[in-house]
């Protein structure tokens, strides 16, 4: 399942987040992570795999909130990666779950792993 967090759908329609102007990034998780949609922050999900860095080059337009690939250099763990979040960095606020994500699962063993968006026009997901 990919979706939007409630938490995020209320602060984008507030105007407390913003996907263009604040630091997005995607933690990954293994395959004990669900999604509930009562959590708000990243703490609330789980222990992460890795933290991951910004997204750069976000855009915003018709609806769909796009950006570069993400990269992960070096990843490694015992257990393979199943599920991406996006979140907010200063605050950990949750802004999508994704457990259907091109590659997934897989075993990290060191090597660079790149998160490609795979929505439409390279969105990450869209309102």
């Amino acid at each position: 399942m990919n979706t939007l967090y409630p938490i995020a759908r209320q602060n984008f329609l507030t105007g407390q987040l913003n996907w263009t102007n604040n630091d997005i990034r995607i933690a990954l998780f293994d395959n004990t992570v669900n999604y509930t949609p009562t959590h708000t922050t990243i703490g609330q999900v789980g222990t992460p795999i890795s933290l991951g860095s910004t997204i750069l080059n976000r855009t915003a337009t018709n609806g769909m909130a796009a950006g570069s690939p993400t990269v992960y250099n070096g990843l490694t763990n015992p257990v393979e990666v199943a599920v991406a979040v996006l979140y907010r960095s200063t605050d950990g606020l949750l802004i999508a779950y994704m457990d259907q994500v091109n590659g997934f699962t897989f075993l990290p063993t060191g090597a660079d792993y790149t998160l490609s968006p795979g929505g439409t026009n390279g969105a990450y997901f869209s309102l």
